[in-house]
């Protein structure tokens, strides 16, 4: 417990032109990487002068030692006081091995004896605990997790080992013998590649590990050969995150290849049709395609005995428009735009539409179905064009509406409720897409909206 209390701290406080030397204490092939830039996240969190004084004051309640107190206090004042290196990001390594999951943080020292005063602070905290030596690192261990630093690094492990295996397996990561170090690695330079706030890197044999991965069987690829890099961005007024796949491997570059023609760009065409006021999904399909790809998927066969015959039809823009009008949640209107060859859909949905109160209808290549509004009418405001064309897939909701909805939110959703413009999601083509969070204040990170609420749970 006490090295985990240790690992919070350090956490905290960790934020190149170099690859830093604590690269070499985690594999480049781990399950998950995550990379953390602490300096340029607390850049973004604005003026946190209360949170400090407020952190102090529960300093003076608590029952700590007068000195560790006083430590504590200096750090709160300035971060540095902790001997971590603000100005290096922090990297996180997860594994999954033989069902246990395996946790490793790792930073850069910026004073040594600064840091080992901290963590013999705290250590004392907990009884009569004193760090141990072991081949030029010191380290503190317990039942599950190990903290260890030399000169230049610090390392902490949630490991579920002994001692002796923990302290074994750190002193050769220390020593740099441990082979595939992710220092001077592929991943790393990936990780690198990005400006923002955290990088994560996904390597595909982690769905390997995962027992119930129910479509596994028909990916004929080896996920180990593919990843998945995102990229968190911090800006006023929104957070984004964006996404792709990295690939060397031919047969994973195919399948991408066929998913983006069966979904290809978005031309739209319909979008003038649809409010931007609520729920929008634009994509592009070639019913085709879709047809063919998906009689080789066995859990497809039953969808595709009763909807082949409308998927042939489909051949272009699809868009749909949801507006929540009430707190029943069937209480909506909805315009439904596809591309079609001919009348078939139109007149398939005509007799649907009736039921729920909808107008289908198929004019020069599109079906309509409406609700609320005459079939091909504008909408005021509607969705930009710019904003949807080229993109493969686009889903835009309008947080507004959200609210409408006669819905239970839980405590920890309702300040984002509250806060947030609209949420987007959109896959570009080529395994590329992002997610972006927009909110309502534009002059605001939203991480500034984070520390409002750690201030209220002080």
């Amino acid at each position: 417990m006490t090295c985990t209390i240790i690992a919070i701290v350090a956490l905290v406080l960790a934020s190149c032109s170099k690859t830093p030397e604590y690269t070499k204490l985690v594999k480049a092939d781990s399950d998950v990487l995550t990379r953390i830039d602490i300096k340029q996240f607390s850049e973004k969190c604005g003026d946190n002068k209360d949170i400090a004084d407020k952190l102090k004051g529960l300093l003076k309640e608590d029952n700590l030692k007068a000195s560790t107190r006083t430590r504590l206090e200096a750090i709160i004042d300035d971060p540095a006081e902790a001997g971590v290196d603000l100005r290096e990001p922090l990297v996180i390594a997860v594994n999954m091995d033989s069902g246990k999951e395996t946790t490793e943080i790792v930073g850069t020292l910026l004073d040594k004896d600064d840091f080992k005063d901290l963590i013999e602070c705290i250590a004392n905290e907990k009884g009569d605990i004193k760090l141990k030596e072991a081949n030029g690192i010191s380290y503190l261990a317990d039942e599950e997790s190990i903290l260890a630093f030399d000169d230049e690094s610090f390392y902490f492990g949630l490991l579920n080992k002994a001692e002796d295996k923990m302290v074994a397996e750190v002193e050769k990561k220390f020593s740099g013998e441990m082979p595939n170090q992710l220092k001077d690695s592929k991943q790393w330079e990936l990780l690198t590649s990005k400006d923002g706030v955290t990088q994560t890197l996904i390597n595909g044999s982690l769905y390997d590990k995962i027992p119930y991965f129910r479509f596994r069987k028909n990916i004929n690829i080896k996920l180990d050969e593919l990843a998945i890099l995102t990229n968190v961005n911090l800006k006023k007024g929104m957070v984004s995150m964006e996404y792709e796949v990295i690939t060397d491997n031919e047969e994973c570059k195919k399948m991408i290849a066929d998913f983006d023609d069966m979904f290809p760009s978005i031309k739209g065409d319909f979008c003038q049709y649809v409010s931007s006021n609520g729920i929008v999904v634009a994509a592009n399909i070639n019913g085709e395609k879709v047809t063919e790809n998906l009689k080789g998927i066995e859990e497809a066969k039953d969808i595709l005995s009763g909807a082949e015959k409308y998927m042939k039809v489909l051949n272009g823009d699809i868009t749909l428009g949801i507006i929540p009008m009430g707190g029943n949640i069937m209480d909506m209107n909805i315009a439904l735009y596809l591309a079609t060859k001919d009348n078939t859909l139109a007149n398939e949905l005509g007799g649907l539409g009736k039921m729920i109160k909808c107008e289908a209808k198929y004019a020069d290549g599109a079906t309509a179905v409406v609700s609320g509004n005459e079939p091909f009418t504008k909408a005021e405001p509607s969705v930009k064009s710019s904003e949807v064309s080229g993109k493969h897939l686009y889903i835009s909701v309008n947080y507004d509406a959200i609210k409408k909805l006669d819905m239970e939110i839980a405590d920890e959703y309702a300040m984002i409720i509250d806060k947030a413009d609209r949420l987007t999601l959109t896959y570009d083509g080529e395994g590329k897409g992002s997610v972006i969070l927009y909110t309502k204040d534009q002059d605001k990170y939203p991480t500034e909206y984070l520390m409002q609420e750690v201030k209220k749970q002080l």
